[in-house]
């Protein structure tokens, strides 16, 4: 265990699951995010079908928002206030980039990189097997083009991606692809991730998931009536489903009262 984990831990109690489930999902947050990030999580812990833990990355949080991430199940908050816990700048762009450096993360089988307003709506067992049986690569995005995409692929150049759902296998982690990205952040000192590793990838190949798996809300309306929509990504901060809880039910759409339906739902 590195010196800065071992502070990490110290400060937030953590004790390293060696015997931990087979997926970690990592997110980060301040205080204007953390009723995104309880749905995010219930919605893994109540519709993904997998064996997970969670780690939030909280800047500057208050007690009574640690109190609530600390409240659900398998959940750990590690703080990143301490400027000597940090090694990408400090903006919410790039908070979640800390995750490169908790290295306990090669410990689980599958690590998902997600953004606070994403909400799981179907099984993702079937996901993570196609992941693995796939084989072509350690690093899985789902394409950013304003294209409904239904198959999986591989593709080197001119294919964005979207940095609200990456999944690591966990051979990515302690590589030298690892130790070159966490220098070149230190380095370069990003303030967007999704910018950053869009060019540190590219040229390389990545596992493309199918649309269905990264399903923004803005694009919805693309997804062939045959095809369902297994993760939902409400990207735009006028379409953050928290800001629709007190409005009238005849005034949400469908996909934001799903949202609320999971963020109530009692675990």
């Amino acid at each position: 265990m590195s010196s800065t984990w071992a502070r990490l831990a110290t400060r937030n109690s953590y004790e390293p699951l060696f015997a931990g489930p087979e997926c970690l999902v990592v997110t980060a947050t301040d205080n204007a995010c953390v009723i995104g990030v309880v749905g995010m999580i219930k919605s893994f812990l109540l519709n993904a079908g997998l064996s997970v833990r969670f780690i939030v990355l909280g800047r500057s949080l208050s007690e009574r928002n640690k109190e609530i991430i600390s409240a659900l199940p398998l959940t750990q908050i590690v703080s990143i206030d301490d400027p000597s816990d940090r090694h990408a700048p400090d903006h919410w762009c790039s908070w979640i980039l800390e995750l490169f450096w908790l290295e306990h993360v090669g410990l689980y089988n599958y690590v998902f990189y997600v953004d606070a307003d994403i909400m799981v709506r179907r099984s993702l067992s079937d996901f993570i097997q196609e992941f693995k049986n796939r084989n072509i690569s350690n690093v899985c995005v789902i394409d950013h083009k304003n294209v409904w995409h239904k198959n999986w692929f591989d593709k080197k150049r001119d294919h964005n991606f979207n940095a609200g759902f990456i999944i690591f296998d966990r051979s990515f982690f302690g590589s030298e692809e690892h130790e070159r990205l966490k220098n070149n952040i230190e380095r370069a000192q990003p303030r967007n991730d999704e910018r950053y590793l869009r060019q540190f990838f590219s040229g390389r190949n990545l596992l493309y998931a199918p649309t269905k798996f990264n399903g923004r809300i803005i694009w919805l309306k693309k997804c062939p009536k045959e095809d369902d929509v297994f993760v939902v990504h409400f990207v735009g901060q006028e379409n953050k489903p928290w800001l629709f809880l007190n409005k009238p039910k005849r005034k949400i759409g469908r996909w934001h009262k799903e949202w609320i339906d999971i963020y109530k739902e009692a675990l």
